[in-house]
């Protein structure tokens, strides 16, 4: 698991290695159907707007490694589907493809299925400049 740690992308081939994976609450089909902005929410108290992000991606938290899924993106942090649960401001790494690694930690965790936790975190404050942090949303459309 090494290689991960150095590489600033991931592959496919190492994404299935991985035991521990996320199941979609949904089909596959249905999961990567939805691309660019979500939907504008009236009474949203959120303080940006967020994009879709459907992608597998591998999430390093606690010494271990597991295969997840992306779900969406803003300005402050990535929603994404973990295959165990996780708790509020612990410290995470996502690898998403083509990516430098994010730095973040865990905002909110809740049981959706077996091996299906949905997901919030936030960028963690000092690690990414926030110019940098724009650059990545603009690659990401």
């Amino acid at each position: 698991m090494l290689g991960i740690c150095d590489s600033r992308t991931i592959s496919e081939d190492v994404w299935e290695m991985l035991s521990s994976k996320a199941l979609l609450p949904c089909s596959r089909e249905a999961f990567f159907a939805y691309t660019g902005a979500t939907p504008i929410q009236e009474r949203s108290e959120r303080r940006y707007h967020r994009f879709h992000l459907r992608s597998r991606a591998i999430l390093y938290c606690g010494g271990c490694y597991h295969a997840i899924y992306t779900k969406d993106l803003s300005r402050m942090g990535v929603g994404f589907y973990s295959p165990v649960q996780l708790f509020p401001q612990d410290p995470i790494t996502l690898w998403l493809p083509q990516k430098q690694p994010l730095e973040l930690h865990v905002s909110r965790c809740r049981r959706v299925g077996k091996s299906c936790y949905e997901c919030g975190s936030l960028f963690r404050v000092g690690t990414r400049k926030k110019e940098s942090q724009k650059t990545y949303l603009m690659e990401t459309n």
